[in-house]
């Protein structure tokens, strides 16, 4: 029946499938399947075979006390990723599906130095045809000559199918990115009508500011590996508080508004400990990253964008800021703040495990349409 729906209007020459509001459909349940997969992953139920990274596989990332072999020139490898994704003008999405691929391939195998960038050259290969579309799909002798060694078209193309035998051909991942290329879509690009910025009324081209900063963290969650590494935290949760920090760097208010609390089925209490996490990450590299993903804002208001006001500096780091924030939200002489000062974070409790795949939204939350899917646009 769901075939038949999706046919009929292309019989009718709809070649965009109903316009503009299917996009929304389809991100909707896209974004429910993303949630099932995630819970039968946390379950550990059996996929029937010994897929590696199917659905029994462990939610963690990376077994990091498994000292996998490649882990001394991981970031080598997940920079050379970002920068060659760039090149090509690919999405967020196919460069964390390139990362999953290859940590899913020499997490538990020993391979020379030398062959680590091929594996991550055919993981970006099979990560963009998963991805993206057909012309978007770099080409296989241009790909092969943006490694530090000569690769010839050839042994890339034999990489790829040694890849896809050594996965079992289960190539589908589910990482942050697609989690916050979902709630971006349907959340008119993570904001609500009750928004305001800096005290003042919504700019809608914070819009654009907010996305990269979701491009940002997420970057940074899977260079440094410290929250997809922890069994505390499941994608979309990691997902939502990448959306969250983004908010809150941006003097976004309420940090949490209710649309997205309903559409990422998480409270802003179960969230803080790891937007406090990635702003931990963040506080310690701010400068230089502002400084690579805005480089149209002045140097001199590189400062302004750490603060709390827009005409002064804040003496304190985002950390610290975060901090009393949370304390004004909770309630008085509640434990939840004291636990997130003490140990950086929440459990997330009897209800995350039983969560609803989506939970619908009302319609203040307006879908943003054309959003561009590049990693650096």
């Amino acid at each position: 029946a769901t075939a038949a729906e999706g046919a009929r209007p292309l019989r009718a020459g709809d070649w965009e499938c109903g316009g503009p509001g299917r996009e929304r459909a389809v991100l909707r349940e896209c974004l429910g399947g993303l949630f099932e997969r995630e819970l039968v992953a946390a379950a550990g139920v059996p996929k029937g075979d010994d897929s590696p990274g199917g659905a029994g596989a462990a939610h963690v990332w990376l077994d990091r006390s498994k000292n996998a072999p490649h882990l001394r020139h991981r970031q080598a490898l997940v920079e050379w990723l970002v920068l060659t994704c760039e090149h090509f003008r690919l999405g967020l999405a196919t460069f964390s599906a390139a990362v999953r691929l290859c940590d899913r391939v020499l997490g538990p195998i020993s391979l020379p130095k030398a062959s680590l960038q091929l594996v991550a050259m055919g993981s970006l290969l099979i990560a963009a045809k998963m991805e993206e579309t057909e012309r978007n799909v770099p080409p296989v002798d241009e790909l092969a000559g943006m490694g530090d060694n000569p690769y010839s078209e050839d042994l890339l193309r034999r990489m790829e199918a040694a890849l896809l035998q050594e996965l079992h051909w289960d190539v589908v991942a589910v990482t942050p990115a697609h989690f916050v290329d979902a709630f971006l879509g349907l959340s008119g690009g993570g904001t609500a009508a009750s928004d305001t910025i800096e005290g003042q009324p919504w700019d809608p081209a914070a819009v654009e500011y907010l996305e990269k900063y979701a491009i940002f963290f997420t970057v940074q969650c899977l260079v440094d590996l410290d929250l997809l590494s922890s069994p505390r935290w499941r994608l979309s949760h990691v997902a939502a508080s990448i959306v969250a920090a983004s908010r809150f760097q941006l003097h976004i208010f309420p940090v949490w508004p209710q649309e997205l609390e309903a559409l990422t089925t998480y409270s802003v209490h179960e969230l803080w400990g790891c937007i406090r996490q990635i702003m931990r990450k963040f506080e310690a590299n701010h400068e230089r990253l502002v400084r690579a993903f805005f480089p149209e804002v002045p140097p001199a208001a590189h400062d302004k964008m750490m603060c709390s006001t827009a005409d002064q500096v804040s003496p304190k780091g985002p950390l610290d800021r975060m901090d009393d924030l949370y304390e004004g939200i909770s309630p008085s002489g509640s434990p939840v703040a004291r636990v997130v000062r003490k140990q950086g974070g929440l459990e997330e409790g009897e209800r995350v495990a039983s969560r609803q795949p989506l939970v619908q939204l009302d319609g203040n939350a307006v879908g943003q349409e054309g959003r561009s899917s590049r990693l650096f646009d």
